[in-house]
Formats: structure tokens, sequence, C-alpha cells
């Protein structure tokens, strides 16, 4: 987990360098809608924006992160609050493709790599982080060595809190009833003293449509790949 969190912290901090346009959405603070722009939309997807805050090694960076969701794959575009492009990239439910184009750098691999920390004496089950935005911990099933325990008794914004046995690191989520069944509200991820992580969701869309560029990625030959 620290590796994929510190793979979005490096592009938050290379966010303020870019000069390329970032995400055409629109959203006002407090105001839980927002509409996309762009080339004609041809593809149906249910929409989210998030505030997100990185502290590494003592520093902190921020940065946009909107999510375009199919029943499938999870495009994802993030940029920092310069309103600067970051990073792009898709996610599924054992997969995680991230480019940073600032860099010429790419990272393509397994979520269950991902999640192994040094911290851990074993490794992770699959966690299926499409599936956790719009249902709860406890209407999946992610072995054995995942602990799931609700933290409060507060019915309109249960939380849960994530653990695996032997490891040092917990992630703490959030959720709110939409009209379209339980979406995720924050994260919380705290890898102690090296590295935190939260993200708050700005708005919400359950229904929306987008040019489907924004699931496609970079092709040029020369990004260097990543190795965690």
């Amino acid at each position: 987990m620290n590796r994929l969190v510190s793979t979005i912290a490096l592009a938050s901090v290379t966010a303020a360098a870019l000069t390329g346009c970032g995400p055409r959405f629109t959203a006002e603070p407090a105001v839980d809608a927002f509409s996309a722009s762009g080339p004609e939309p041809n593809l149906r997807v249910e929409a989210y924006l998030y505030d997100v805050r990185i502290r590494r090694d003592g520093k902190l960076t921020s940065l946009r992160l909107e999510l375009f969701q199919t029943d499938s794959v999870v495009a994802m575009g993030g940029r920092g609050y310069l309103g600067k492009g970051a990073l792009k990239g898709r996610l599924t439910s054992d997969s995680v493709e991230v480019y940073f184009p600032s860099r010429r750098e790419y990272l393509y691999e397994a979520v269950r790599d991902l999640l192994f920390a040094s911290s851990c004496t074993h490794g992770i089950p699959q966690l299926d982080f499409p599936a956790l935005l719009r249902s709860l911990p406890t209407d999946e099933d992610f072995g054995a060595e995942l602990v799931v325990r609700r933290s409060d008794s507060d019915d309109e914004h249960p939380r849960f809190i994530l653990t695996w046995a032997d490891c040092t690191w917990e992630m703490e989520l959030t959720y709110d009833e939409r009209d379209s069944g339980w979406r995720l509200d924050e994260v919380k991820f705290d890898g102690g003293a090296e590295i935190s992580f939260t993200a708050k969701r700005r708005a919400h869309k359950p229904s929306t449509t987008v040019g489907r560029k924004k699931f496609d990625l970079p092709a040029e030959p020369d990004y260097l790949r990543i190795t965690p």
C-alpha cells in the first residue's frame, strides 16, 4: 500500500511543473455535482471527484483526483491545485496503470503486488478498489487476513477500519448513501511516520457521459516503467 500511495504522491509533487491542460470539469465547493465538457460524449459512467492530501516524509502535497467508473474499469485523472495535469491512468479489480507525463514514466502492476509492504510478514489478499467505491467493505470477500470493523454507530455515514494481520498500517473508509446506493465519501490511510493519505469526495455524478479518450492512455514508446 505504501508503494501505491507513494505513486499518487509522486504525481502530486509534479503537478505544478506541468504545462498541459488538466481534466475538463467544473465543481464548486460544497456543491455535489459537476459537469464534463470537451469532445462529444459517447460513454456512460459514474463519476467522482476527490480532494487528496498526502503527507510523505513530513512534506504535504495536494491534488484533485477524478474517477470515471464503468462496470469493469475506472479511468483516473489527477491535477494539482494550480489546474495542471499530474497523472492519467486506469484501475481494474486486479491491476493499476498510471502515467506521469512530466516525468515520462508509468507504472503498471497487479494491485496485489502494490499492496505488499515490507512491514507485513505475509502476502496481501486481493483488494478490489473499484468495488469499494460503491459497496460497503462488509459486502465484499477480501480473504481471512483482512479485518473489517465498524468504528462508530453513525447509520448515515458508516465508517470502517480495514487492517491486515501483522501489518503496521490501516485504512479508514467512510460512506454515505446516494440514490444509487452506498458510495465512498472519504478515505484515510495511515502508514505511520513515513506516509499518510486522505481523500475526501467533493462531487459525485451517478450517471453522466464522457468521451472515450478519458480511458485512453499515452502510447509514446519512450515512457520509462517504474518498478516498485
